[in-house]
């Protein structure tokens, strides 16, 4: 005979209306396996959908700014060159990634993308089980699978870039986070937590800073655990270094520093904070290096300012120095940069690193479906929409909070970039999935005046977050500039000029396009078009030395000798070192019989 379970429900009498359903936060006790395997299938469909589009457009095969660099360094370690010569820097652990892929399978971006569309849809179904333990097992499922189909994600997953590891590194921090929030002693999570970070932070220098927020939440919210909580920070501290010792280590061997991360601080700060920062990435050198050369500009910089040689110690006071300098002289207009990178931080606009995402949506209907639906500026409004309606659980969720703010204010100390935000982007999926799902409240919970101050400023934000702040013509023109540069060094000259063409059409102010469309030209005899284009860079940066002297060598083959004179006497001034000016100034010189000169 069995026995009747019990009905342990409370019995409600009949006539009262029942208990409100429990909205609190807790984790899901019903199996995530089905959800995740969900969450997973759709994540890689929609990667799939997008390399299957994307895969016969031209500028596919191209690695073309820091992805070159990735790619040079994983194919050497591929190789067999696994230690490398000199201190590593920028994200050492990604190229060792692409390594073991071109070790396996050879070097081939399809296969590189679909190995990160793997990983990428794994970090869905990471995101979705914290939802799941933090919140409800309805808002890990709609955290999941709004990572899973969030345009940046889609975009970054097949891009040559360490952004597929941040997403990864950190939605497993958060995953292991979880645990911790329902069982703080428990200490292998936070072994784990600490191995999760000290991982991201070889792919994201900043990401130290999440440790400031753990060490709060454990100090402040868990003082009955008395000592034990130092035992517990030590164990966070051992995880990270297992992570980023062996680093370190590597540093030792090949040059004898032990550096566990090289940091490009006093650089990295000019840069974000200068009388000329406005917020985004602009490289040291007017040559427009990037940050493949930004160690190698800031050093030589720093040492032609100071007419000596420099530490890396010394380069990095240098520059921070200048910047400190520059914020004391004009302190309301660092203000105002200040506040326009919380407004980058917040705004719906991907901030161009290398290549934009826009421009890649131009040639994927699926990325670019999903960047009207699923962009920042959407999960922004829903994210605060979120933190309002769990407001009542903050004692539970603050961690997260203050791991946010840390994050955040780390790029307001800096400069602001679509890779760099990327960091975020899991905890907007989060709260906004909680605000989908419990959105409802905020119209029935606390007192009219509080609902409608939260709506005001929900509505507020979504204004700010949609505001056009960046031209996203601009960011398309400044790639259709690297795509025709990669064509031009392959020699495929004729899709080269189609792409520079391409960029003045989205942008006459692309003066990198004109510059080289110009170079292209002059060889194929077209000097009128040429001249013209040189003019127009000139134009829009007159203090281009290359520029000037190209000019110039148009110019004398044209017969125009004293004006070609003018501008190799303009590009010595801004390059007295530029030996081609030179000898070019000389040639002309001689043949104008003006022998001593």
């Amino acid at each position: 005979m069995t026995k009747r379970r019990r009905d342990t429900r409370r019995s409600v009498p009949r006539g009262q209306p029942a208990p409100p359903a429990r909205t609190d936060i807790h984790p899901g006790r019903e199996s995530f396996r089905w959800a995740a395997l969900g969450i997973f299938a759709v994540a890689l469909l929609a990667r799939s959908l997008h390399l299957w589009q994307i895969r016969v457009a031209p500028f596919f095969p191209l690695v073309v700014g820091d992805a070159e660099r990735y790619d040079t360094w994983a194919q050497a370690l591929a190789a067999g060159d696994w230690l490398g010569r000199g201190m590593v820097d920028q994200s050492p652990l990604y190229p060792y990634f692409l390594a073991v892929i071109y070790t396996w399978f050879g070097q081939d971006f399809t296969i590189v993308a679909i190995v990160q569309g793997v990983v990428g849809s794994f970090s869905c179904v990471l995101l979705g089980a914290a939802g799941w333990r933090l919140i409800s097992k309805r808002a890990g499922l709609v955290a999941g699978l709004m990572l899973g189909m969030c345009a940046p994600a889609i975009f970054a997953d097949a891009a040559i870039q360490p952004s597929v590891l941040d997403l990864f590194f950190v939605c497993w921090f958060l995953w292991h986070v979880s645990g911790l929030v329902q069982n703080p002693t428990w200490r292998l999570s936070w072994l784990w937590s600490g191995f999760a970070l000290g991982c991201l932070s070889l792919t994201q220098e900043v990401a130290w800073v999440f440790l400031v927020p753990m060490f709060g939440w454990v100090v402040l919210q868990h003082r009955d655990l008395g000592r034990q909580r130092l035992v517990l920070v030590a164990i966070l501290l051992v995880g990270v270094m297992a992570a980023v010792a062996p680093s370190g280590v590597r540093n030792q061997i090949v040059s004898g520093d032990f550096r566990l991360i090289v940091s490009q601080l006093g650089p990295a700060f000019y840069i974000g904070n200068n009388a000329e920062a406005d917020g985004t990435y602009r490289p040291l050198s007017s040559a427009g290096g990037g940050t493949a050369f930004e160690r190698a500009d800031a050093m030589a910089l720093a040492e032609q300012a100071v007419g000596g040689s420099l530490t890396r110690a010394e380069v990095s006071r240098y520059w921070l120095r200048q910047a400190l300098d520059d914020i004391i002289s004009q302190p309301g207009d660092w203000v105002s940069l200040i506040g326009r990178k919380f407004a980058l931080v917040l705004s719906a606009t991907e901030v161009i690193d290398t290549e934009s995402q826009y421009s890649h949506a131009d040639r994927s209907r699926l990325l670019r479906l999903t960047t009207y639906v699923t962009h920042v500026g959407v999960m922004v409004p829903l994210a605060l929409l979120g933190v309002w309606v769990s407001r009542r659980q903050w004692h539970v969720l603050w961690l997260l909070y203050g791991m946010f703010v840390a994050y955040a204010a780390s790029m307001l100390l800096f400069y602001v970039s679509a890779q760099d935000r990327y960091a975020l982007v899991p905890f907007f999926v989060l709260f906004a999935s909680f605000g989908l799902v419990n959105g409802r409240r905020v119209l029935r919970d606390g007192w009219a005046s509080q609902r409608i101050l939260a709506v005001v400023t929900i509505v507020l934000l979504a204004v700010l977050s949609n505001w056009p702040i960046l031209s996203k013509d601009r960011m398309r023109a400044a790639t259709e500039t690297r795509w025709g540069t990669a064509f031009r060094a392959q020699g495929r000259l004729n899709e080269a000029v189609e792409h520079y063409r391409r960029a003045i059409e989205l942008d006459p102010q692309q003066g990198a396009a004109h510059s080289a469309l110009g170079l292209i030209l002059r060889t194929r005899g077209q000097a009128d078009e040429a001249v013209g284009h040189y003019r127009a860079a000139l134009a829009l940066d007159p203090e281009n030395a290359g520029t000037h002297s190209n000019l110039a060598n148009i110019l004398v083959e044209d017969g125009r000798s004293s004006e070609a004179a003018s501008h190799y006497r303009r590009a010595l001034e801004l390059a007295p070192d530029f030996i081609e000016a030179h000898n070019n100034l000389g040639n002309l010189l001689y043949v104008q019989e003006m022998v001593d000169e």
